[in-house]
């Protein structure tokens, strides 16, 4: 814990902590000390579940994350891609995520890792609930594997 000594003038004193971004307005009065707190902060509401933030490393979401945006995308991959890391970000940092997947394989603060197989994989679905359990969201990535191009048999005197 840090603990910082804050000298305050007599009439009104505004100040800002970090890194919870609360505006703090301090009135020093004959009675004491009043104090007004205020979030600043866009990501802390109790009832937010949206997203802030979605990676994906190998490939490229479709559509684009945008916040806020869709709530179903697409990962289209390689065919030799063997796993695909995941990284949703609530755009509240008070909001529970959860992630419920057969794929998933590993979890770390880079990401969620997802094994892979050729074709198209099962859903990677995610529940982002708010910090009062009052709201959620549902999202999803459905990720395909490209299979490799179909050969061509060519039969008798075809050309």
């Amino acid at each position: 814990m840090h603990t910082t000594l804050i000298y305050l003038n007599i009439g009104g004193n505004s100040f800002t902590t970090a890194p919870t971004e609360t505006a703090i307005l301090a009135k020093l009065t004959a009675e004491g000390v009043v104090l007004r707190l205020t979030d600043t902060s866009p990501c802390s509401s109790a009832d937010d579940v949206g997203m802030s933030g979605l990676t994906v490393t190998p490939g490229t979401l479709n559509p684009a994350f945008t916040a806020p945006g869709d709530s179903i995308y697409t990962l289209n991959v390689p065919q030799a891609t063997e796993t695909v890391t995941i990284v949703p970000t609530p755009r509240s940092s008070l909001a529970t995520l959860s992630v419920s997947s057969s794929l998933a394989s590993d979890s770390t603060t880079e990401g969620i890792q997802f094994d892979l197989t050729l074709g198209r994989n099962p859903a990677v679905p995610w529940k982002v609930t708010s910090e009062d359990q009052s709201e959620s969201a549902k999202y999803q990535v459905n990720i395909v594997v490209e299979r490799p191009p179909a050969a061509v048999t060519r039969c008798g005197g075809w050309s």
